[in-house]
């Protein structure tokens, strides 16, 4: 099965086992991987740790911030980033889905191509607990923090590797 050209580089580029030696850096080089420290929205960061931190602001809230900042303005939107039904968008949007369950939000916060930082801040605010040291959540939470940002179709096939269901919303009968 080949693997997306996507994850393999980060494969390379985060884990110094696969690295080769590395001839030559060039100031482009450098620039361009120092470049991408300033394309990281920090004020985004601020309001959202601000409503994680507001008592009266849900998960949903918070959620649907982060829709808007990526512009999920559509259920196809969303379905598009995170194979969930597109019902949820409009349950996101409504504030009426603030219990769902931990493969759900984990979904949603990998679509989002959030850090583990921001997903464990969103998972304290909902009322789901990583468990650290037990699967699938310990796969879970070391993909996020060796990939940061990958995503959904990377991480599932990085799930599919370990033998882990993958994230996707359940059909019912």
């Amino acid at each position: 099965m080949t693997r997306a050209t996507d994850t393999v580089q980060k494969a390379v580029t985060f884990n110094p086992k696969n690295q080769s030696v590395f001839r030559f850096a060039t100031d482009e080089l450098f620039n361009s991987a120092v470049q991408t420290l300033d394309e990281y929205d920090m004020q985004e960061e601020i309001q959202l740790m601000k409503m994680l931190g507001d008592p009266e602001a849900t998960l949903c809230n918070c959620l649907w911030f982060l829709m808007e900042k990526r512009k999920w303005n559509y259920p196809e939107q969303f379905n598009e980033k995170t194979e969930l039904h597109k019902n949820y968008h409009g349950k996101i949007k409504n504030n009426t889905c603030n219990n769902m369950k931990t493969n759900t939000l984990m979904t949603i916060c990998v679509g989002l191509q959030q850090t583990f930082r921001i997903v464990e801040k969103l998972f304290e605010k909902s009322n789901n607990k990583l468990d650290y040291y037990n699967d699938p959540d310990m796969t879970f939470i070391h993909i996020l923090e060796r990939f940061p940002c990958i995503s959904l179709i990377e991480f599932n096939d990085m799930l599919e590797i370990k033998n882990i269901p993958r994230l996707e919303t359940k059909s019912r009968d």
